[in-house]
This record gives C-alpha cells, sequence and structure tokens, in this order.
C-alpha cells in the first residue's frame, strides 16, 4: 500500500499527501497538503457509495453519492450538481454526459473517445464542441473549454480532491502510472502487481483487476502453459460442432465422462435468483444470458468451447465471468 506520497516544489515546502486504508485494501481516507480530510465508504460489492470532506473534528462539510449500474458509474451528486453518464451496452465506453445544477439548468452532451474509450471531447446537442482533453499516455488529463467530465480511461473515474482516479478494485495515480495497493488477484496478471495496462493505448483494465479486452472486443486470456498441456482426450469435444440447443451441462458432462470422471463441473448462477448469467462466447465478442451457466474443469483449465476451441486457464476464465456478472456465485 502507498501510504504516503511527496513532491517537491520549487521555492516552498513539498506537497505531503497521506492515504489509509480498510482491510479489503480499500482507500478510506485521504489527507491533501491543504489540510482537507476525505472519507469514503463502499458497499457489500467493493463499489464506492460517498464521498465526504470532513474537519478535523469529524464534521461533514460536502457529501457526495454515487449510483452504480453493475460494475459502472452513472450517477455523481453533491448538493450543487448531479452528473449522470449512459455506456455502450456491456461495455464501460461513455455514450452521453448530462449535468444537472437546478430543476432548469441542465446540459446534455455527447462524448468523442479515444480507440479504447477513454473521453477526449465534449459534444453539445447542437453539434458544437464544448470541451477537449488534452492527455499523457498513463492518463493525466486537461479539460479545455466549457465543460468537462470526471469519467478518464474506461472504468475510472477522477477525484478532483486527490488527482487519483477510482477504479472500481483499486485507485490509480496517473503521474506514476500505477496503483495504490497490489492487485488483489495476485501476479496472474501481471509479474508487477501494482502496474497499470502494458500498452494504454490499446489496453483497459475497467475493474482494477487484469486486461480484459482486446481492440476487436474479444478477451485477453493466456495461452496454456507449455509445462502443464490440457487434457488431449477433449481434443475431439473441443473441436466439435454443437447443435445451438445442445445444453451447456451436456456438454460439460460429456468432458468429464471423457476425463474418466477426472475434474469437475463449475456452475456459475447469478446473485439474484430472478436475475440471468451474462455468458462470454467466441471469446467474448457475443455475451449471451442465461439461467445458469455450467463448465468443465480439469482443475487448472476450462474447456468450454462455446467460448474457445482452447481450454482457458481457470482463473482468467472465472475474472471474465465476474467482470460480467458482478456478485456471481459459482
Amino acid at each position: 500500500r502507498l501510504i504516503r506520497k511527496t513532491t517537491t516544489r520549487i521555492s516552498r515546502k513539498p506537497d505531503v499527501w497521506q492515504y489509509r486504508y480498510n482491510a479489503f485494501d480499500q482507500l478510506t481516507d485521504v489527507y491533501t497538503p491543504e489540510g482537507q480530510w476525505w472519507h469514503y465508504t463502499y458497499d457489500a460489492l467493493g463499489r464506492r457509495t460517498t464521498k465526504r470532506q470532513l474537519t478535523s473534528g469529524g464534521a461533514t462539510v460536502q457529501r457526495i453519492e454515487l449510483i452504480w449500474e453493475g460494475t459502472r458509474l452513472v450517477e455523481n451528486a453533491s448538493l450543487t450538481s448531479i452528473s449522470r453518464w449512459s455506456y455502450l451496452d456491456r461495455t464501460h465506453i461513455p455514450l452521453t454526459q448530462q449535468t444537472s445544477r437546478s430543476a432548469t439548468e441542465s446540459e446534455f452532451e455527447l462524448f468523442v473517445t479515444d480507440l479504447v474509450g477513454t473521453p477526449v471531447e465534449l459534444i453539445s446537442i447542437n453539434a458544437q464542441v464544448t470541451a477537449c482533453a488534452t492527455t499523457d499516455l498513463w492518463g493525466a488529463v486537461g479539460w479545455r473549454g466549457a465543460s468537462h467530465t470526471l469519467l478518464r480511461f474506461p472504468g475510472q473515474q477522477y477525484d478532483p480532491e486527490s488527482g487519483l482516479h477510482y477504479n472500481l478494485h483499486r485507485v490509480y495515480d496517473p503521474d506514476s502510472g500505477r496503483y495504490l495497493t497490489q492487485d488483489p488477484i495476485g501476479l496472474a496478471p501481471s509479474p508487477n502487481p501494482s502496474t497499470y495496462v502494458l500498452n494504454p493505448m490499446t489496453w483497459t483494465d475497467p475493474l482494477g483487476l487484469t486486461p480484459c479486452r482486446n481492440e476487436d472486443g474479444s478477451y485477453q486470456v493466456r495461452s496454456p502453459n507449455p509445462a502443464y498441456p490440457p487434457d488431449p482426450r477433449l481434443d475431439e469435444l473441443m473441436n466439435r460442432s454443437y447443435h445451438q440447443n445442445t445444453d451447456c451441462s451436456e456438454i460439460a458432462e460429456m468432458m468429464l465422462e471423457r476425463a474418466d470422471g477426472e475434474g469437475r463441473i463449475i456452475r456459475y448462477e447469478p446473485a439474484d435468483r430472478f436475475g440471468a448469467v451474462g455468458t462470454p462466447e467466441n471469446l467474448g465478442r457475443t455475451i449471451t444470458d442465461y439461467i445458469y451457466h455450467e463448465v468443465y474443469t480439469d482443475g487448472r483449465y476450462v474447456y468450454d468451447p462455446a467460448f474457445s476451441n482452447t481450454p482457458v486457464p481457470l482463473g482468467d476464465f472465472h475474472r471474465i465471468m465476474k467482470s460480467l456478472n458482478p456478485g456471481i456465485r459459482w
């Protein structure tokens, strides 16, 4: 965890930032060089729900509430203004922004984004450019014009009080290009557990966990480890053409039988019993909703021919399912 950040300044004292965390590595308090104290709270799914500026005695100076749709921030509300966002379906790429400062004063704007979905321009309903952004490679942004947005890299929201970017499971510092805490899922995404994606121009990390999307909309997964090759007995089943009515449970059972009962079947179920499970197919280019989803695993790889003809590391498949279905159970 990063607990203290010092920025040297010419001809004056350095700026010192201090950070505090809870037991889940979530940033709970920021102390700024100006003496401000900001406190953050989270819900059971790990999403930030409030931001409060406090006095030294703990009294609230200002309060901001955050509203979510799954893993996407859709509203940022304070006493003086409310910002609302909409997104491209099943992505973290923003489409529109509505800012309301009173019952009669409201601005509706459209986003222009770069290749990965980072906002670079705001367009008014009159087709006028109201603001444009200048960015560096690692996400530090300056907005020029009459408007701006809090959205940064896909899945990130700017905190003006600290200059940091909230990234759901972690907090990102664009000045260093690193996260304040280590990756909660370990070293699987990267040997460096605090780093951002390899190339922010083509990769994203909307959940603060792992790079998960390629430019064509598919998911980034690791190839099988040559030292631990997949089960060759399942090659024929992985490359077979299945009828569209073939149930995932049937395929999983066939895999288990072909493997002589070795391994197990994983059943993914929605957090809400009345909900559905978003299931990735064709490497994630297609997402289909089902009541549940079952796949066979040998403990190291998942064998799901609807997703890929190549077995996928179990951890990668878990992360994909969690990114599509917050609160999913298995």
